[in-house]
């Protein structure tokens, strides 16, 4: 008896206990029958008096269904309740029925399942005996992006003029160099040269015949820049006769025997070289010997030049300097032009003359079109639209009108400007009889046409139709051509266009006038036309 109230009083401990805080878990789903594609949202919700801790499953899952969009956590305090929602966006592309599976809870150590669910999913049904059938649409051409047609042109120019800098430098420093080595005299460079061959080993014919050719180049080429011979391309014989010529015409006191010397030097040579002459290290020597004596002999028997010769080597030097500076600035402004000409060329023959031309001369609307534009939205309700600019707000005393501007700084006609008037009409626009609607639409022309009229515009010939803006909302477009004076007095021939909102709240109207014959105004009405939106709701 002790036995069985000890087990109904431990079973009324728990169930109290249970009953004091109960848990409840539920699911539910917004549609049980959707169509292929169709989002679903799912929610799972929590009830209980008391939740130290909630654990989710770490990934759900609710296959055949994917997860579109998986909602954070929200919890709420009612009356003396916790209540937390989960809630998901399910998708499935798939007909037939399915059902949303079970989800496991872990709820203060407890696990608890939602239901599973069951959804009808439909096929949607295409009748192609009723709906209308079009044509593939043709390929629209796509105008090129000029954007970029300046930073492509001056990077060409810049590359080109790197490359040409480049070369520039390395031929001047090319240059220098040698200019340094010229810098040594004739003569000390030959003795130099002697020494160096005097440290030469010789073994073997081919070894002589190298030698003996170096030997006379050097004696040959210190007559050459000396004593002003053509020695190099010369035989043996005719430089031999040429130096016997300046004896004998005393421009030069050369003894005998350094002719002598010479002549024995070069019969050697031209045996080595060309018949195979054999000989030795003593001989080959004292040859060495003899050619450094030729070139000091040389030297002390060449007369000092006068003044007036040294005047007009100093005046030829200088006009072979100048005339080889501007040589080189000739070839550095031509490869320059051929260049700019080349890219230019290049730029035109991608993107076309005009775009190339007016974005080399900095177009006004040129660089409009190619800018940066800005969306912004303006009075209420709110017009949305894009920009070159953002529109400042007018500083008009009359608060009934709000307008904003855009004005171009050049001669050229070129005016954007937005204004919110208070409403025409007080009735709405499903209230208007067909009579009113087009009574409405004339009295709204003429005044946008006075209103040119006002601002000074002549010649007047205006067109009309509806227009549909983003959002489906139907908006009055008045335009055509008139006459504008520019900024020099002079009467200028303009397209113009007002786009007028005609609401219960205000009447909106956007207008532009730009200059008939500029190529790019067509681009820039166009686009801010397509980017009208008018905000319904914040």
């Amino acid at each position: 008896m002790k036995t069985k109230l000890f087990y109904f009083f431990f079973c009324s401990i728990i169930i109290s206990s249970f009953s004091q805080f109960q848990i409840e878990v539920s699911s539910e789903i917004d549609s049980s029958k959707v169509k292929v594609g169709q989002e679903i949202e799912y929610k799972i919700q929590i009830k209980s008096e008391k939740i130290d801790k909630v654990l989710f499953p770490e990934k759900f899952s609710f296959l055949p269904f994917e997860i579109l969009e998986e909602l954070d956590l929200d919890t709420l305090k009612k009356d003396s309740n916790f209540l937390l929602t989960k809630n998901f966006k399910l998708i499935n592309f798939e007909s037939g029925s399915f059902w949303v599976p079970k989800q496991k809870i872990i709820i203060n150590g407890l696990s608890f399942f939602t239901d599973s669910i069951k959804v009808d999913i439909d096929n949607i049904v295409v009748d192609t005996l009723k709906q209308p059938l079009y044509d593939i649409k043709p390929i629209i051409k796509v105008k090129r992006d000029n954007k970029d047609i300046l930073a492509v042109f001056f990077w060409f120019i810049f590359l080109g003029v790197f490359f040409l800098i480049s070369i520039l430098i390395y031929k001047y420093l090319e240059k220098r160099k040698f200019k340094i080595e010229e810098k040594i005299l004739p003569f000390d460079r030959a003795i130099l040269e002697l020494k160096k061959l005097q440290e030469v080993k010789l073994n073997q014919h081919r070894e002589y015949k190298v030698y003996y050719s170096r030997l006379t180049e050097i004696v040959r080429r210190y007559l050459e820049e000396e004593v002003k011979v053509s020695a190099l391309e010369s035989t043996s014989e005719e430089l031999l006769s040429k130096l016997e010529l300046l004896k004998e015409a005393g421009k030069m006191e050369l003894e005998n025997q350094t002719i002598l010397n010479l002549k024995k030097v070069l019969e050697k040579a031209d045996l080595v070289k060309f018949a195979k002459h054999s000989t030795n290290l003593i001989v080959a020597k004292e040859d060495r010997t003899l050619v450094e004596e030729v070139v000091v002999k040389t030297k002390e028997a060449i007369p000092e030049p006068t003044y007036e010769e040294i005047k007009v080597t100093e005046q030829f030097q200088y006009k072979m300097i100048l005339k080889k500076r501007k040589k080189r600035i000739f070839i550095a402004l031509g490869g320059l032009a051929i260049l700019s000409i080349s890219a230019l060329v290049l730029a035109i023959s991608v993107y076309g003359y005009y775009p190339v031309r007016d974005e080399l001369f900095r177009y006004p609307t040129k660089k409009i079109i190619s800018g940066n534009w800005v969306k912004s939205q303006y009075g209420s309700p709110p017009l949305q639209l894009e920009t070159p600019k953002v529109l400042i707000r007018n500083k008009s005393l009359d608060k009934k009108n709000k307008i904003f501007n855009f004005s171009g700084d050049w001669d050229n006609p070129f005016i954007i400007q937005l204004t919110f008037s208070p409403p025409i009409s007080l009735k709405k626009d499903n209230e208007l009889t067909k009579e009113e609607k087009d009574d409405l639409g004339r009295k709204i022309i003429n005044k946008i046409v006075e209103g040119y009229q006002k601002e000074g515009a002549t010649n007047i010939f205006p067109k009309n139709e509806v227009i549909m803006t983003k959002g489906g909302i139907e908006a009055l477009k008045v335009f055509g051509s008139l006459n504008l004076e520019n900024n020099k007095g002079e009467s200028v021939r303009c397209k113009f266009f007002t786009i007028a909102f005609i609401l219960n709240q205000s009447f909106i109207k956007l207008k532009m006038i730009y200059d008939k014959e500029d190529r790019y105004g067509e681009d820039i009405e166009k686009r801010i036309i397509e980017s009208l939106e008018l905000i319904k709701e914040l």
